[in-house]
């Protein structure tokens, strides 16, 4: 059937600062995949509240051989997510884009400032929030609980799960995207001739925090759903992330860490920094259906 099916939903989990907006962009241009004109939908996390109704809109073009993509790295933060995922999609599909912990909490310290001022850098390490329409969600992605949210997500999907080196992405994407491509039962499209690559949203961006303020409000989103296609709200989508990529390397521009900032975050960060390292040392790409610890040998790659 055409619409929200839930037996092809499929969720991209995280991490944030994961690569999500980039492959927003590849997969809308797959002619085998859908996703939705709003790129983070969230509604597993801080918009559950809007009910399953408004959920299934969002896919109301999806055709009927398309899986259905929520791309929604919020949820990586918000486990609650995973109850609600199996609650609505039992068979649904969950992939996630694994990051160096430390590199991912620079990264991610770097992106918030964009947009509004947060707390010093050793503060965030420890939490920041969330502000959603109807909650305010408070992200702490220390002690240990990167392990603790790939444990959890491994444990409720099974073979259900995809994860991936999130430099691999980076390095080889075409290798990823077939990956991805199997994983949820799509013919092969992309290749080494017709990858394009869309580097958007990434921390040497520059961006209008009042153009991103605007875009982010639901009655701003709910307007413009109800006046203009979807179809051409996803090509202004992105025109405007790539708006705001960089000309020249804005590298010297940025918030600069300290090496005792960093040296903070990477013993903050040092067991998970541990689980993810020995995790990839064996496998780039795999599935969640592990030995007991997710340390051992997975029993399939890609």
């Amino acid at each position: 059937m055409n619409g929200f099916d839930p037996d092809k939903l499929v969720v991209m989990f995280g991490m944030p600062r994961g690569g999500s907006t980039s492959m927003y962009h590849i997969l809308d241009k797959h002619p085998g995949c859908f996703v939705p004109f709003r790129k983070e939908t969230a509604y597993f996390s801080f918009n559950h509240h809007k009910g399953e109704a408004w959920y299934r809109g969002l896919f109301r073009d999806r055709l009927e051989h398309q899986p259905g993509f929520d791309i929604s790295p919020q949820y990586f933060g918000d486990l609650r997510s995973i109850e609600r995922i199996r609650e609505l999609a039992p068979n649904a599909k969950v992939i996630l884009s694994l990051r160096d912990p430390v590199e991912f909490i620079i990264s991610s310290y770097y992106q918030t400032n964009k947009f509004e001022k947060k707390a010093d850098f050793k503060a965030f390490v420890h939490g920041y929030t969330i502000t959603g329409e109807n909650e305010v969600l408070n992200f702490n992605f220390s002690n240990g609980y990167i392990e603790k949210a790939v444990t959890e997500l491994a444990q409720a999907f099974g073979r259900n799960v995809l994860f991936y080196d999130f430099k691999l992405f980076r390095e080889e994407p075409v290798r990823v995207l077939n990956a991805i491509e199997d994983f949820v039962d799509v013919n092969r499209f992309v290749s080494n001739q017709n990858y394009e690559p869309v580097k958007v949203n990434s921390t040497y961006q520059r961006n209008n925090r009042l153009l991103h303020w605007i875009l982010s409000r639901e009655s701003v989103i709910s307007a413009i759903d109800l006046v203009f296609p979807r179809s051409f709200i996803k090509r202004v989508r992105l025109a405007v992330d790539k708006i705001t990529m960089p000309g020249v390397d804005l590298s010297e521009k940025k918030i600069q860490l300290s090496d005792e900032e960093k040296s903070y975050a990477a013993e903050v960060m040092k067991s998970d920094k541990q689980f993810v390292d020995d995790i990839l040392a064996q496998r780039r790409i795999f599935t969640g259906d592990m030995l007991d610890s997710l340390g051992g040998q997975s029993k399939s790659e890609y």
